[in-house]
């Protein structure tokens, strides 16, 4: 419905008298490809797409078949954004190379910092006071770090690997497509032929980066997706010469499109079993590390109650910096049939 459609009308082999076949394989690696001029290593790239057709007689002069495979493996790499990371140091809270600025205006930051590392503070966490007074030399302790943030850090964040706090990669994704088809001709007269073709093609395709209409922007590896696809065709012609100056055809299809694992994210589980056990009790449960200020309420968590294979890291994302979790728009499955009936007859006049 996005985008207008087309038609297209194919013309497809049909068998002879007499027995006909092909194979045939096509490889393809990076062996001579070059490196993209942003990327930081040659993606890989691997294909191979192979096949074959048979084709012959059922019944010499009336009935023919005709028969095609075709198989396409493919691996490549998708290239991520430059995104940007905490470094070394910024992990373990030291942001001496962007020093603070600015001033505390939350009384809930302020009562939760305080409860969380007051002693090991510059200066009193209130309202009004300067960052750079409350964390001297712009160093954050540990201790002060919300502890789902810190976890979900360290075990889907990357460190900087192309310099600075700068993480670049080119993780692969990989297709599998087997398609074949199957036509029957028959000569019913010498007027009269009927045409059977059937088409069908599985698709398996995981992409590395999740993404809905278009890639997520700063998303980091981890959180691809994965679609299912079978499509199916039948098509029935029945041609009859009517005439030298007349003929008439009618056709009727039936195509099914089946996309029942569609955008399904490859990494899944329990929002609330998003963290390791160090802060398991508050995974996204509406539960804080600070209770008495923050009262719990599972209304404050995040559950879906999709089970544990629809659910998964949540979408996060970090303005200026990084994205991680699975595609905020969810997976999107469907299935749809379509029947098409169709008669056409040509006269020619003079």
């Amino acid at each position: 419905g996005r985008n207008s459609g087309a038609v297209i009308n194919v013309v497809t082999k049909s068998g002879t008298n007499q027995l006909h076949g092909n194979v045939y394989e096509f490889f393809r690696n990076k062996a001579l490809n070059a490196r993209a001029y942003l990327d930081p290593f040659k993606a890989d790239n691997k294909q191979n797409v192979f096949g074959g057709t048979l084709g012959g007689p059922i019944r010499k002069d009336h009935t023919f078949f005709f028969g095609s495979y075709e198989g396409r493996r493919a691996i490549q790499g998708v290239s991520s954004d430059p995104v940007f990371v905490p470094t070394q140091a910024q992990r373990g809270g030291n942001f001496s190379d962007t020093p603070f600025t600015g001033t505390l205006n939350s009384p809930i930051m302020a009562a939760v910092l305080q409860q969380r590392c007051g002693a090991l503070l510059g200066t009193a966490p209130t309202v009004g006071a300067n960052w750079s007074d409350i964390f001297p030399n712009s160093v954050i302790p540990t201790q002060c770090f919300d502890p789902v943030a810190l976890d979900l850090m360290n075990r889907f964040v990357p460190l900087p690997n192309q310099g600075g706090n700068v993480w670049q990669g080119i993780p692969v994704g990989r297709t599998r497509d087997d398609q074949f088809t199957a036509k029957v001709d028959h000569k019913i007269n010498d007027k009269q032929s009927l045409n059977i073709y059937y088409y069908f093609i599985d698709s398996n395709d995981r992409q590395p980066f999740t993404r809905f209409e278009a890639l997520t922007p700063n998303l980091l590896p981890g959180f691809g997706n994965q679609s299912l696809v079978r499509n199916q065709q039948w098509n029935v012609a029945h041609t009859w010469t009517l005439s030298p100056s007349a003929v008439n055809q009618f056709r009727f299809t039936y195509f099914r499109e089946a996309q029942g694992t569609y955008l399904h994210p490859q990494h899944t589980n329990l929002v609330t079993n998003s963290c390791s056990s160090a802060a398991a009790a508050f995974c996204f449960t509406g539960t804080t590390d600070t209770p008495n200020l923050i009262t719990p309420d599972p209304k404050l968590g995040i559950t879906p109650n999709l089970g544990p294979n629809h659910e998964g890291v949540p979408f996060v994302q970090i303005f200026g910096g990084f994205t991680i979790g699975n595609d905020f728009e969810g997976e999107l499955p469907q299935i749809g049939n379509t029947f098409q009936w169709s008669d056409n007859l040509t006269k020619v006049a003079g």
